[in-house]
């Protein structure tokens, strides 16, 4: 896979196209189109008469259609189906870092705009915002990025209409913070001091860029009105020489000298270095009140600073600046970042084209990169995720459901043959000759086993009652009760029984005689018998004697 990416600065138009493979990150091509001219960068004034910085939306001019049309050519030629990385100049974002001391996402998102609010000059439903999150050990950090639907509808417009708008529209900022992630990664086990607080300038042609970091965690961001340019007006009005040629003596012969280097230098070696020393002190100072303020303000000391970008190209500018800011210094090393063997970028280059390289490399490791195309702004394009990166999900993704399927499969065969196993028990039971089932009823247990189980539960339920029935006969002694009856009326021929049942237990019988007085000596002898009478009662007509008694 490919990836174009293009950074539109004030001083040029930088593109680099890339290939993206499991060894690394490989230039294929890569050039830099100079501004037909400066681009203006007009700046909003506020009633006090301050400048807070950000343009107007009429003259928005981060894409200078120069560039524009030369890069849809370029586009359209080389690179039709390539994942496009657009990012402009921070001079037309506003930035802010926020801690907050939540750890969802979706809390913070609620929270950002009040937190904004207090300090923007606009209404906070007039910005169209960008966000990044850190997890940190107190909540999370916040990078938001901002600008106005005004500047964001002419942004999206100018593009459209060149027909490239990009995969991917950032800023420069989300891109160095993800590099700074993933470098700290590589680097913290042999660079230690990347554990405590430090510092990347990214020097470019009018404005310095300064990331000032503990850790991985961005503290504070600052952009000094300092450039390259800055050093061509210098040497040109020193000599009294155009522009035009200063900048070109200055890509080729321009130098810094340390004290010790400048004690060992020539007369002109020297009043030349002393120009360019002159020339960068507003960065040195802006840089030390910058360290000063982090002090104050956070407790903290920066102790080590990487330089990139194109006007750190000149010899000896990084050791120039150790020795003013009095800390260790270094060029970053962005050429051990992507494959050596295949590197089409060397020296000055390399940093020249920093940011490009910056967003290259943090897209290549699959970094999520905030998108300023998003909601209304959103484009068909879809991101493409890196290949390395689908490569890895795809062939866990496969893994996962070979696991799944032969489980399946497995567990289809064990129930397969458990199943078999009890359809030839259950058909074995349903042959016997106690539930006295017809074929037809036999069948039913495939098709409609509901059927036979309500079937099965009709007989179940019939056999319960006539064995209930069968166990309450067997309890109850007919013989007993009447045989008991038989010895109280023995001896005595004027009483005859003429009725006598025993129903579950209860006896009952009647006697007869035609003396009654017969039946009231039997009645008042019933009472001295063994006999249970519940009931008894002598009725005139007839007369007889009916006797209820337990006959258990």
């Amino acid at each position: 896979m490919n990836v174009v990416l293009a950074d539109f600065g004030s001083y040029s138009l930088k593109v680099a196209r890339f290939r993206v493979e499991k060894t690394g990150l490989i230039p294929i091509d890569y050039w830099e189109e100079l501004s037909p001219e400066p681009i203006p960068v007009p700046l909003k004034v506020g009633e006090d008469g301050t400048e807070s910085g950000r343009l107007e939306s009429k003259a928005l001019a981060q894409f200078n259609e120069h560039h524009l049309e030369i890069l849809a050519q370029y586009l359209k030629k080389n690179a039709p189906k390539d994942k496009s990385i657009f990012f402009f100049s921070e001079r037309f974002l506003s930035s802010r870092i926020l801690q907050l001391p939540v750890k969802s996402i979706k809390k913070a998102e609620l929270m950002i705009p009040h937190q904004l609010e207090e300090s923007i000059p606009f209404p906070i439903e007039d910005i169209h915002l960008l966000c990044k999150y850190s997890k940190s050990s107190s909540g999370l950090d916040i990078l938001a990025e901002f600008t106005t639907r005004n500047d964001m509808n002419a942004i999206y417009q100018q593009l459209k209409s060149f027909d490239i708008l990009p995969n991917l529209l950032t800023s420069e900022t989300m891109l160095v913070d993800e590099f700074v992630k993933w470098f700290i990664e590589q680097t913290h086990e042999t660079e230690s001091v990347h554990s405590r607080c430090w510092t990347l300038v990214d020097v470019g042609h009018t404005t310095t860029n300064v990331y000032i970091y503990e850790g991985d965690n961005l503290r504070s961001k600052h952009s000094i009105s300092f450039g390259g340019k800055m050093l061509d007006l210098g040497i040109a009005r020193a000599y009294k020489i155009s522009v035009a040629e200063a900048q070109n003596y200055k890509h080729k012969n321009a130098f810094y000298l340390t004290a010790s280097q400048a004690a060992d230098a020539s007369k002109d070696e020297s009043v030349f270095a002393e120009i360019m020393g002159e020339e960068t002190l507003p960065l040195i100072q802006e840089l030390r009140r910058y360290f000063v303020s982090l002090k104050v303000k956070h407790g903290l000391t920066v102790e080590f600073c990487y330089f990139t970008g194109g006007g750190q190209r000149i010899p000896n500018f990084v050791s120039f600046m150790g020795e003013k800011l009095e800390i260790p210094t270094s060029e970053l090393p962005l050429s051990n970042c992507f494959n050596v063997k295949a590197k089409k970028m060397e020296g000055g280059q390399i940093h020249s084209f920093g940011p490009v390289i910056l967003g290259a490399l943090a897209h290549v490791q699959g970094k999520t990169i905030p998108n300023l195309l998003r909601g209304n702004y959103s484009t068909s394009h879809q991101e493409i995720l890196p290949l390395t990166g689908t490569v890895f999900l795809a062939a866990r993704t496969i893994i996962f459901a070979l696991i799944v399927l032969s489980g399946l499969f497995m567990e289809k065969i064990l129930l397969y043959t458990d199943e078999k196993q009890v359809n030839a028990q259950v058909g074995s039971i349903l042959k016997s000759k106690v539930l006295n089932l017809t074929a037809k009823e036999e069948r039913t247990y495939r098709s409609r086993l509901d059927r036979l189980i309500t079937m099965l539960q009709t007989k179940e339920k019939s056999i319960t009652q006539e064995v209930s029935t069968l166990s309450a006969a067997s309890r109850v002694n007919a013989v007993k009760s009447l045989a008991e009856l038989s010895q109280v009326l023995q001896g005595n021929q004027k009483v005859n029984v003429v009725l006598f049942e025993n129903i579950d237990g209860l006896a009952k019988a009647v006697l007869k005689s035609t003396d009654k007085n017969e039946l009231k000596k039997v009645s008042d002898y019933l009472d001295n018998t063994s006999l249970k009478v519940i009931k008894k009662q002598i009725v005139a007509d007839g007369p007889s004697l009916n006797i209820n008694f337990d006959g258990q």
